[in-house]
């Protein structure tokens, strides 16, 4: 099994030198073996996106080098009324040098959706993979940039990267920065098993070699004080004096000590211990989680479990820190999809196996819980959690294959 993990796409460099000394202030770019992603993308999985899971606009997109190319001008309604991709007009965008890109890759193929729940495990930050498909050769556009962090992770082919250094500090969404002047900061051929870091922020432009090329894009955003003060904003929406009129017509005085009162407010929500924690759990719980169905065991009980059946937990980020123990003995509470379930005081030591090690077969869970949990109790708890969507089921022939 590949090491689908921060670490793994990074090595040899560490992952703590990347932490500490790269993520969010410099370049990188690590080489690796040609096969290191193999088995993450490929061309047969790209004509099957198109063909078979009907990956249409505006999920689907064909970049031209003047920009992204209208759906219209590849795409139109087909039987039943669900977009249709028109296969000659693709070749044709394709052969004159636009590049076919796959937006949410990690949505739709498993083995993308296990290398970013491996980075976001070590992140604590979702992660989106973006697939990019090219055939011919294209010299580098114009530089872009984003507002997130990103790693490229080359496939199949070459790309030429062309990175320069930002041009505004810590730029967001709502800024519009200057366009780079000079040479560029790095120049970087990426092969197949390469990957290259660009912090947010730094612009950047991709030419292509005269043959097909396959890379993945990763996005993550890393929470900014700005984040910090939405999460303080949303919690003096309890406070009634914080939702009351400001007293704009009052005398003076009044509004002097209105003023008083909310500088007093907000330096001791800022001033409180486990801001910063908080924070976090917030950013934790409350993230939406990828979609796991896993029928019939998720609306029927009549299919039992064998010990071979696998578990994962069906949200981004496995930490019990987003479990909260009631004040009843008897009960725990966990937030999912925005919503906060209750189950029995059972249900925690499952979730904190699961958290640490999963994926798990439901025989290794019931090893690892023995002594916590009788195992005639197990199969109607992880019946309740499968249930409320909180764990997914696999085939053991699946797992096995994905693997």
């Amino acid at each position: 099994m590949r090491d689908w993990s921060l670490s793994g796409i990074l090595a040899p460099r560490s992952e703590e030198s990347f932490l500490g000394e790269t993520l969010g202030k410099t370049p990188l770019c690590v080489p690796g073996e040609a096969d290191r992603f193999a088995g993450l993308v490929s061309w047969k999985l790209v004509n099957e996106l198109v063909s078979y899971s009907r990956a249409t606009p505006p999920r689907l997109r064909l970049i031209t080098p003047e920009g992204a190319a209208p759906a219209s001008s590849f795409c139109r309604e087909g039987v039943g009324g669900f977009p249709r991709v028109l296969t000659g007009e693709v070749n044709s965008l394709l052969a004159k040098g636009a590049t076919l890109s796959v937006d949410s890759l990690d949505e739709l193929h498993e083995p993308v959706r296990r290398l970013c729940q491996g980075v976001e495990d070590r992140l604590g930050v979702a992660v989106q993979a973006n697939l990019y498909a090219a055939i011919t050769e294209a010299p580098a556009g114009k530089a872009r940039w984003n507002a997130h962090e990103t790693i490229a992770l080359q496939a199949t082919g070459t790309v030429n990267w062309v990175v320069h250094a930002p041009t505004a500090r810590f730029p967001t969404m709502r800024d519009n920065p200057p366009e780079p002047a000079g040479d560029p900061a790095v120049r970087e051929t990426l092969g197949p098993g390469s990957a290259l870091y660009i912090p947010r922020g730094w612009w950047y432009a991709a030419g292509r070699a005269n043959e097909p090329s396959l890379y993945l894009m990763l996005g993550f955003r890393n929470p900014t004080g700005l984040d910090i003060a939405v999460r303080l904003i949303e919690q003096f929406h309890a406070l009634e004096f914080m939702r009351m009129d400001y007293p704009r017509f009052a005398k003076p005085e009044i509004q002097s000590k209105y003023l008083e009162r909310i500088q007093a407010e907000i330096t001791k929500a800022c001033t409180e211990p486990g801001l910063i924690l908080g924070f976090l759990k917030d950013l934790w719980a409350l993230d939406e989680p990828r979609t796991e169905l896993c029928l019939p065991w998720g609306a029927t009980q009549r299919r039992s479990l064998t010990d071979d059946h696998i578990l994962v937990v069906s949200r981004r980020f496995t930490s019990l820190d987003t479990v909260v123990h009631l004040e009843r003995e008897d009960a725990v509470e966990v937030i999912h999809e925005g919503r906060k379930l209750t189950f029995g005081e059972e249900i925690a030591p499952i979730l904190e196996c699961l958290y640490k090690r999963q994926p798990l077969t439901v025989g290794a869970l019931a090893e690892g819980l023995r002594g916590a949990i009788a195992r005639e109790d197990l199969t109607p708890a992880l019946s309740e959690l499968i249930e409320r969507g909180l764990v997914a089921v696999r085939e053991p022939l699946d797992t096995a294959e994905g693997k």
